[in-house]
């Protein structure tokens, strides 16, 4: 719990964190966090966070973050194979998802300001929510990727294997060094 002082900073990076049920990081009394630096051998539910300053999570297993994730600075997200679930999250930073072959897919909406990178391995991409913005540009590493956006979405790296769906219908699409394998892309804008 942050109790009383402003942004205080949780780093619990010992990789015999074994943590269980959901994470909460309170704030009460004008209690405030900065950097949150988190590491566990499970699957990892977080539930809200504010975050004045970067958050790290690394997790072996299934990440779920609870609407809503709001981090100032950058959002690092390491699951070693499991799943990424994110709920409504916002990056001021930059925000990178690595899942090591597990899917990734959203509840909430997803606006990150900086550059954003989801790397999925052979894993499914799916961030369909058609009010995310990507502000900056976006690098995709999966099978079957489906990715919308409520503005214009740049692409920069992106290796995909089977299907891929874009939709940027209030903008337009930059694929930039886009390789896509095995099958259709669908664009729509």
């Amino acid at each position: 719990t942050a109790d009383v002082g402003a942004y205080q900073d949780a780093v619990l990076n010992s990789p015999n964190n074994h943590l269980v049920g959901v994470v909460t990081f309170d704030q009460t009394r004008s209690g405030s966090w900065r950097n949150v630096s988190l590491k566990t051998n499970t699957a990892l539910t977080l539930a809200p966070l504010q975050s004045a300053g970067a958050v790290s999570l690394d997790a072996q297993g299934d990440i779920t973050t609870q609407n809503a994730l709001d981090v100032t600075l950058d959002l690092a997200i390491n699951s070693h194979g499991g799943a990424v679930s994110l709920g409504d999250t916002i990056v001021s930073g930059a925000m990178s998802v690595i899942t090591e072959d597990g899917a990734v897919s959203q509840t909430g909406q997803l606006v990150v300001t900086g550059a954003a990178a989801v790397d999925a391995g052979v894993g499914t991409i799916t961030l369909m929510n058609a009010t995310n913005m990507f502000s900056n540009s976006l690098s995709l590493i999966g099978t079957n990727t489906q990715v919308a956006t409520s503005t214009s979405l740049n692409l920069a790296r992106v290796d995909n294997t089977g299907t891929m769906t874009l939709s940027a219908p209030n903008g337009s699409i930059n694929l930039g060094l886009a390789f896509i394998t095995g099958g259709n892309l669908t664009l729509v804008s």
